[in-house]
Formats: structure tokens, C-alpha cells, sequence
């Protein structure tokens, strides 16, 4: 055999070799299933999603029955023994409001149902509440169902003063045959942020962190392996299983339906005779104390910043405490401003002044190599060696300048991402006609504005390209943050007007 041959031929078997090993290797992955809770992994066969009915024909009208605490109105239904309608009190700008998260026109389909509880085959639909019992910090409801195969008891604790809801689940299967129960519960929806929100699946990895996956990258056959927290959240509000004290999740999944359902699913262990669970979950709004009070986990569900929330959530109990004497949240962002600005008033003029000092070494600096240029214009070699020791001893002028610059970033993010993701700003008013600062200017009023502060920067310019620069930030300014929050436009109009006040009583004081 030709060594040409022979080296075609171990080549062969060498890939050959690999391939197999990926291949199996790949099947072992996807096979395998995770030990450690929370760890994620794509399922080998499809995941139980579909809800099969057997009751199909109603046989008595549905029972509602309200619930009404602190915080929010709770409506639950015999069908399905589920919370068909729920609302939390809010202060929406001069008077008090509700916002609704779960409610009637989701349930078109059966299978929507929060808190429905699915089992194989013969899920039963239509429940009788058997006792309502009022306590004083809790209210209490007892829906049971039953098939000739199953019998099934939910045990709501309603919580009066917090969003807590407790389940107490019992499921008794009736046969020989082995039940596996699911417990279906949607994400909070919001109609009239459909077209600026994102609701995500939220799950406790193995590491114990939550972790946020968004609806439009869910996977279809990915689910988790005994997560201690699972759930789904949009912009303001949370809807999660937050403590399983029995151990009843053995896998959490989604499941996507329409343009806009997204439900969270909880799947429970096989059930022979009778096994009872005791689940506990949050249902409220991304409020620190509220969330809180049920589990501190459910900070980490907040679309701040990651490094920079506890800069977010100081911004936010700042801005809270400017609205209490102010009485409007618009009028609280501009004091907000105010005081940033201030606070931050040391790093800019020292930013000032080394900017006026890297300008004059970089002038001396350019004088130095111009005049070596001409003294060894004929020696390339001595020139290169005298330019290096030139920058030796004097450095690079102009970065020192660019560092109390920087500082400021971190202060803009943080205080852009606690302004566009705060529930205290939904529909809280400003002046005339914005009515809400967590919506975009319906006039794009600001925005405009916002372009035009920069245009006013011409008159201090230079030279032409600093004129170009600053049209060119303006007209683009305008035109992204036509769909910011307005709240988010007034910070940084005023922060950029501050801007041109601070730079113009430099001059005037000949800071500058």
C-alpha cells in the first residue's frame, strides 16, 4: 500500500471514529435525564401539554365566587375550580384603578384555565365548591371534583394582606391504574401593553438563580427537573410557584397557544392511591416589600441591570420618596435629574479640566514631534527612537480626561432601566396630555424636544464637523426615542439641558 493510501485510510477511520462518538454521544445527552433540581434538558419524547376533558356537557350553571383582600379582587369559578378573574388594587394617577392579569376572555379554551389540574385521560372540568370559610388574615376555599377514575380536592388559602396564594392539592386515583397530575397557570397578561411587553418563562436553575427566558425563544421540548421556583412574569407583575414543601414538581415546562398565552405547567409524580401536596405561590406586582414578604427570590425577577439594580431599586426609593411631597411622578424624575446631576457635578468638572489639560499636552505634545520630524526627517530609525521616548516620558494625553466621563454611564443605565421597568409608573400622569410616563409621548412631543436640545449645541460649535455631529445626534435621538417610555425621554431631556446650563455657567465663570 502507497504511504498516499495509507494515510487516506487513517484519515477516514479517524473521522469516521469522531462522528460516531458525537452521534452517540448526542443521543446519551438528550437521553440522559438531569439529577440536579432545576438543571434544564430537551425531552426525548413530547411533554404532556394537551388536556383531554371528560365532562364535555355542562350539567349545573358555574358558581363564582369573589374574594376580595388588601391588594386585589380574586374571582374564582366552579369550572375547572379555578381563578377566573384577578385584579390588583392600584393608585392609578388621581384615583384608585385596578389592573387586571388574569381574566374571563382567556379562557376561551378550557385548557387556559389557571390552576386547572390535568391528569392523562379524563380530566374533570366542572367542580363543586364545598366550603368557604372567612378568617382574619386568610381566606379559604375548598373546590372537589371526582370521575370514575379520580378524585381531586383543591384547598385555596387566599392571603388578605400579601399576594400569597397556597394550594393544598389531593389526588386520589380510584383504580388499579397510576395517575400523573399537571397543574396548568398562565403568565400575566396585560391588553393594553401587548404591543411593548415581554412575558417570560422564570425558573430556579441548578445553581438556585433565577433565570428569564422569553416567549419567543422558548423551546418547544425543553423543560426543567424539579425546580424549587417556576413560574412566568411580563414587565410588572409575577405569577409563580414559589415553595413546593411535598415535592410535587418532578418537571416544569411552557406551553405556548395563540399570538399572546403563554402558561406555565408543573408536573407532578405517577399517584397509585391518594397523595396530597402543599404548593405555595405569588401573584402580585414587582414591589420589593411585596415580593419580600412572600420570598426574597422574587427580586432577582426584576429587568434592572443586573450589576447596576442596587443602583436601580436606590433611583427608584428616591424617586418614591420625591412623589410623596411632589405629588407627580413627572415632576419627581425631574428632581430626580436634579440631584444625579449634582451628585455627579465633582466627576464633570474634573472631566472639564482634563480635557483643557490633555488639549494643552496634546498641543505641547505635537509641537515636541513635529519638531523631531524635521530634525531627523533623514534618519528613520533615530526618529522612531526619539518618538518612543517622547511618549515614554509624557504618555498619551487626552485618556485621563475620558475616565470621570465614563463614571456617568453607569448612572444613565441605571436610571433608564428603573424608569422604563417600574410598576409606579404605569399610567401615572405628567402634565397635560401625557397620562401615562410608561408610555411613549402620544404627540411625540418630548422626543422632539429631546432633538432639538441638541440642535441648540450648534451655537457653540466650532467648526462644521462639530455642527454635522450634533444635527446628526439630534435628528437620530428624536427618531429612537419616539418609542420610549416618555418617563424615560423627560430624564434625559433634562439631564441633557442641565447638560448645556452646566457647560454655559463654566464659561461665565471661566470654569470652562
Amino acid at each position: 500500500m502507497k504511504i498516499k493510501d495509507l494515510i487516506v485510510v487513517v484519515a477516514l477511520a479517524i473521522c469516521t471514529s469522531w462522528a460516531l462518538e458525537y452521534i452517540m454521544g448526542s443521543k446519551k445527552n438528550v437521553a440522559t435525564e438531569p439529577d440536579r433540581p432545576g438543571q434544564s434538558f430537551i425531552a426525548q419524547s413530547p411533554l404532556m401539554k394537551a388536556v383531554n376533558f371528560v365532562d364535555t356537557k355542562r350539567i349545573a350553571s358555574a358558581i363564582a365566587t369573589h374574594v376580595e383582600t388588601d391588594n386585589a379582587l380574586y374571582d374564582f369559578s366552579t369550572d375547572g375550580a379555578a381563578l377566573e378573574r384577578l385584579r390588583f388594587k392600584r393608585q392609578l394617577g388621581d384615583e384608585m384603578g385596578t389592573i387586571a392579569t388574569i381574566f374571563p376572555s382567556m379562557r376561551d379554551n378550557r385548557a387556559n384555565t389557571c390552576f386547572l389540574v390535568a391528569l392523562a385521560d379524563k380530566t374533570p372540568f366542572f367542580y363543586t365548591l364545598v366550603k368557604r370559610t372567612d378568617k382574619t388574615e386568610t381566606v379559604d376555599l375548598i373546590y372537589e371534583a371526582e370521575t370514575d377514575e379520580a378524585f381531586i380536592r383543591k384547598h385555596f388559602t387566599i392571603y388578605k394582606k400579601s399576594y400569597q396564594i397556597d394550594l393544598a392539592l389531593t389526588v386520589q386515583s380510584k383504580q388499579a391504574r397510576a395517575l400523573q397530575p399537571r397543574l396548568f397557570f398562565p403568565a400575566p397578561v396585560m391588553p393594553d401593553m401587548l404591543d411593548r411587553d415581554i412575558r417570560t418563562i422564570v425558573v430556579s436553575d441548578e445553581t438556585g438563580s433565577l433565570t428569564k427566558v422569553p416567549r419567543a425563544k422558548l423551546v418547544d421540548n425543553k423543560c426543567w427537573f424539579a425546580p424549587a421556583f417556576f413560574g412566568a412574569d411580563n414587565r410588572y407583575f409575577v405569577q409563580a410557584m414559589v415553595k413546593d414543601v411535598d415535592g410535587f414538581v418532578t418537571h416544569a415546562y411552557s406551553k405556548v397557544t395563540g399570538d399572546v398565552d403563554l402558561q406555565a405547567v408543573l408536573e407532578g409524580p405517577s399517584v397509585e392511591q391518594t397523595s396530597t401536596w402543599h404548593l405555595t405561590f405569588y401573584f402580585g406586582p414587582k414591589e420589593l416589600a411585596a415580593m419580600a414578604s412572600v420570598d426574597n427570590r422574587l427580586e432577582q425577577t426584576f429587568d434592572y441591570s443586573w450589576m447596576l439594580a442596587p443602583l436601580a431599586k436606590l433611583f427608584l426609593a428616591m424617586l418614591v420618596f420625591f412623589k410623596g411631597y411632589l405629588g407627580n411622578y413627572g415632576f419627581a424624575i425631574i428632581i430626580l435629574t436634579l440631584v444625579v446631576r449634582l451628585v455627579l457635578l465633582p466627576f464633570a468638572l474634573k472631566s472639564t479640566h482634563s480635557m483643557q489639560e490633555g488639549q494643552k499636552k496634546s498641543a505641547e505634545m505635537q509641537r515636541k514631534l513635529n519638531y523631531i520630524q524635521q530634525r531627523y526627517k533623514d534618519n528613520p530609525e533615530q526618529l522612531a527612537r526619539e518618538r518612543e521616548e517622547l511618549i515614554r516620558k509624557n504618555g498619551l494625553p487626552g485618556i485621563g480626561g475620558c475616565i470621570p466621563a465614563l463614571l456617568q454611564l453607569p448612572v444613565f443605565l441605571a436610571l433608564s432601566s428603573m424608569i422604563s421597568n417600574s410598576i409606579q409608573l404605569y399610567k401615572a400622569p405628567f402634565i397635560g396630555w401625557i397620562d401615562d410616563l410608561s408610555a411613549k409621548d402620544p404627540y411625540y412631543v418630548i422626543p422632539v424636544l429631546l432633538g432639538l436640545s441638541f440642535l441648540t449645541q450648534l451655537f457653540a460649535a466650532k467648526d462644521t464637523n462639530q455642527r454635522i455631529m450634533f444635527v446628526s445626534l439630534g435628528l437620530m435621538l428624536a427618531v429612537f426615542s419616539a418609542n420610549w417610555a416618555s418617563g424615560v425621554c423627560l430624564y434625559i431631556l433634562m439631564s441633557t439641558l442641565l447638560a448645556f446650563m452646566q457647560t454655559s455657567l463654566q464659561k461665565k465663570l471661566g470654569w470652562a
